[in-house]
């Protein structure tokens, strides 16, 4: 192993916390630092992109995107979109208007929300992360994938359906990015992330 430190980065909703288990548990099994997950939204907040990063790639820090299908991304997010702060009457409609227009600064209602499975206590504020996203889902997501794809030759891009799909392939890709011998590999059989109740959401 060539790196002491890793950073995440996703789109929302694309198995940040799976992929994030999986290194843990895999890769950095007696690793306590800190573990740092990161998004982008639009041109203007690219500043947002951590200036580890935008300064330049760190030898000694792996850095990692890990992108999903569109339509479960949006399916994900509309299941939740509570905790977004986003209104919105349908599916349909999430999918044809842009983030920011959806975007309402409210107090969440009253929701059990759960992170790893475990009951937390009912948020009063939701994720802004969509504040100022001048984008419809599909234009986002799609700007999204695209910036990190030409990162390419400094970022291992890790596919959420191909881990699901194709488990062993795709985390030996991931072995050869962080110079693991490693050739056995462990999956995650729990539910991971953010979720309400009688909300099935990954």
């Amino acid at each position: 192993m060539k790196y002491d430190k890793v950073f995440v980065f996703s789109h929302p909703r694309s198995g940040t916390f799976y992929i994030r288990e999986l290194l843990i548990l895999n890769f950095f099994p007696n690793k306590s630092g800190r573990w740092n997950t990161h998004s982008w939204i639009g041109d203007e907040l690219r500043k947002r992109i951590p200036l580890t990063f935008e300064e330049g790639r760190s030898k000694d820090t792996a850095y990692i995107y890990i992108k999903r299908n569109f339509m479960d991304v949006a399916k994900s997010i509309y299941n939740i979109k509570e905790l977004f702060l986003l209104e919105v009457d349908s599916f349909d409609s999430f999918l044809k208007i842009k983030y920011s227009d959806m975007f309402k600064q409210r107090r969440l209602p009253v929701y059990n929300l759960y992170k790893y499975g475990n009951l937390l206590e009912n948020p009063s504020t939701g994720n802004i992360f969509f504040e100022n996203c001048n984008y419809k889902p599909f234009e986002f997501w799609n700007k999204h994938i695209k910036f990190w794809e030409e990162q390419v030759d400094d970022v291992c891009i890790v596919d959420y359906d191909a881990l699901i799909n194709n488990f062993y392939d795709e985390m030996f890709k991931v072995a050869l990015f962080l110079d693991s011998n490693k050739k056995s590999f462990i999956n995650i059989k729990k539910q991971v992330g953010w979720h309400f109740d009688n909300k099935k959401v990954y």
